[in-house]
């Protein structure tokens, strides 16, 4: 009878993980393009890293977005990130 006590373990573990991922993708940003994103404006599908912000933030993301994924990479390499949007 461990299944709903292992399944409530692995979605808290699952939960933790993600609220790190988003964290560490937060500071990234904030020390390579000089603006702090909030965290509930990240997210996180499909290998897609989609951030929520102003015009002129998602043009410094994009002109920066190989360095922000080369950095989140080496920070998470259990995490495949293709692109942000």
């Amino acid at each position: 009878m461990n299944g709903i006590g292992h399944l409530l373990e692995k979605l808290k573990r699952t939960l933790f993980l993600h609220t790190v991922f988003v964290e560490s993708v937060s500071e990234t940003v904030a020390h390579i393009v000089g603006v702090k994103i909030p965290s509930k404006n990240i997210s996180f599908r499909n290998g897609k890293i989609f951030i929520s912000s102003s015009p002129i933030v998602k043009s410094e993301l994009l002109l920066n977005k190989s360095k922000i994924i080369e950095i989140v990479r080496a920070q998470h390499p259990e995490t495949a990130i293709s692109d942000i949007v």
